[in-house]
């Protein structure tokens, strides 16, 4: 998880060069990103004891060559105040999963054409705070798939956001496979 200014600063530029390169390929979109979201709850003893907003997102490459990546990047973007950013990473899980066995075997991973890869992100812990900046618009959701192992990084596919239903209007996550969320899309921005 990224919680910085320079976090902040460096999605903010990749937004901004995603918007700019799609202004220039209007007729080509890389991919197709949509997302199921769900409202998550937990346990008496997790933080803050809140719901969450768990969001499935699936990422399907529309394109004829395939899309090469690293790392995902979803941020959850409230109208003021601090967006909270959830890192993916594709890493060797024998090595662990802490952030310096991750920057040091940085793998990637492909999506072929016509084919489709799923990333889950939430909020857990940060709904009221996220909500809370938001005020009374809509909380948004920002996701990219980068490559390369240091900053810049590169947007392979651009940005795609959209707006986040109430949380209170969402179906509860069960963990059930056959449980559907509401389906939103995400459009290049």
């Amino acid at each position: 998880m990224l919680n910085s200014n320079n976090a902040n600063n460096y999605l903010f530029g990749l937004i901004v060069l995603s918007m700019c390169l799609s202004s220039c390929t209007d007729s080509y979109k890389p991919a197709t990103v949509t997302a199921e979201v769900y409202k998550e709850s937990y346990e008496e003893n997790a933080i803050y004891n809140d719901v969450a907003y768990r969001v499935n997102i699936t990422v399907k490459n529309c394109g004829e060559n395939p899309i090469v990546y690293d790392t995902a990047i979803c941020a959850f973007v409230p109208s003021s105040g601090r967006p909270l950013f959830n890192k993916i990473y594709i890493y060797d899980e024998a090595r662990g999963n802490n952030e310096e066995n991750y920057r040091r075997d940085l793998k990637t991973d492909v999506i072929e054409s016509n084919l489709t890869r799923m990333f889950t992100s939430t909020t857990n812990g940060f709904t009221y705070n996220l909500l809370h900046d938001a005020g009374s618009l809509p909380l948004q959701i920002v996701f990219t798939l980068l490559i390369g192992n240091s900053e810049p990084a590169q947007s392979v596919i651009g940005s795609y956001g959209a707006n986040l239903p109430d949380i209170q209007t969402l179906p509860q996550y069960t963990g059930v496979t056959n449980t559907k969320g509401k389906k939103i899309t995400l459009h290049l921005r």
